[in-house]
């Protein structure tokens, strides 16, 4: 079996990712392999564990991105709410994938995003398609912005424009650099 390689242009945005330590916004078009970079950049760091947040029909592509780039296993959580035994399963487990609509809002005593938080503490958030929490009235917005403030390094990656209002970059900037924004 042929050894996958990153192309000479995803080095280079692995190399920028690790520049900017690990907090960054990944913009290339749709198919230039932007979750590969986010992957790579995270395993030449060495972090362990690992948050991705996604739309539900991309979990299943991320798992494989997972398989394929780092050749560790990920769970994907599916249900709105964990029972106490999920919870203690996956204090065990090194990458979760979650997507936005089951994250949770932070003041909601049983979602997600307060268990990630707290008791899984990943080192790192991978945010695809973050163009999905630009909006600061959502609950996407709330629960990502709860998430990265425990969380040391994060990446957020889209291949669509963020084209409406500057507004729209803020949220995103303000997770990654809440002193500059």
């Amino acid at each position: 079996m042929k050894k996958l390689k990153p192309y000479k242009y995803q080095k280079k945005g692995i190399e920028k990712i690790l520049d900017f330590d690990m907090k960054a916004l990944l913009a290339d078009e749709m198919g230039l392999g932007k979750s590969c970079q986010a992957l790579l950049a995270a395993k030449k760091k060495g972090i362990r564990k690992i948050v991705i947040i996604c739309p539900a029909s991309l979990e299943w592509n991320w798992v494989n991105e997972v398989k394929m780039w780092m050749k560790r296993p990920s769970s994907v959580l599916s249900k709105k709410t964990p029972t106490a035994k999920e919870r203690l399963d996956l204090r065990k487990q090194e990458i979760l994938i979650i997507n936005y609509d089951i994250l949770g809002y932070p003041k909601t005593k049983n979602g997600w995003v307060r268990y990630l938080r707290n008791v899984f503490k990943p080192e790192l958030i991978i945010v695809d398609e973050s163009h999905h929490i630009k909006n600061r009235e959502t609950q996407r917005c709330a629960a990502g912005k709860y998430l990265a403030k425990k969380t040391p390094y994060q990446i957020y990656t889209t291949g669509t424009p963020i084209t409406s209002t500057p507004v729209d970059l803020f949220p995103i900037l303000h997770n990654l650099h809440p002193d500059l924004f």
